[in-house]
């Protein structure tokens, strides 16, 4: 169970991280172009997809 927590938490930590950088790119104007910019929309989505799958895993107490 430790482990679990253990990743999961982990886990957030990199989605922050990462999230943190693509929103500095938009933000400081770094885009390159609006490819860069639809490539990097993309990946938030996936952030915050896997970041509320892992809560709603949590939340629903599915460990086994």
């Amino acid at each position: 169970m430790r482990d679990d927590v253990d990743l999961a938490a982990a886990i957030k930590r990199r989605i922050s991280e990462r999230r943190e950088l693509i929103v500095e790119t938009m933000c400081e104007g770094l885009l390159k172009d609006m490819e860069h910019y639809k490539s990097l929309q993309g990946e938030l989505t996936a952030l915050n997809l896997v970041e509320q799958t892992i809560q709603d895993f949590y939340a629903r107490g599915e460990r086994e």
